[in-house]
């Protein structure tokens, strides 16, 4: 991960630690989550993760995560909150939200 991107925002505790990794090879991404709820989309090379200096903090999602999932073959990332709800993530278009479902949604 490209720590110079990632120590330069203040947002980020020097405390917390990662959670958790997901890799989608078919969209080159990995999205890391740390135990502050951040949720992080790095780019990587067409090489995978052998190169590190080649994966490069992209985007912030979610600051509130618990536990993230990928359904590569339809390209969207599930991001679970603290507060109940459930992001979807369109990883085809940009990592760009599809829609909230929330614990109201599901009665």
């Amino acid at each position: 991960v490209d720590s110079a991107a990632l120590a330069s925002d203040d947002k980020i505790s020097t405390k917390s630690a990662i959670a958790q990794l997901e890799l989608c090879t078919l969209s080159k991404l990995l999205f890391v989550l740390d135990s502050d709820g951040t949720l992080v989309v790095c780019s990587v090379n067409k090489k995978g993760l052998k190169y590190t200096e080649s994966i490069k903090a992209e985007k912030r999602l979610a600051g509130d995560a618990v536990c993230a999932s990928m359904a590569s073959e339809q390209q969207i990332l599930a991001v679970g909150t603290r507060k109940g709800a459930v992001e979807l993530y369109d990883l085809s278009q940009s990592v760009s939200l599809l829609r909230t479902v929330s614990l109201h949604d599901w009665g």
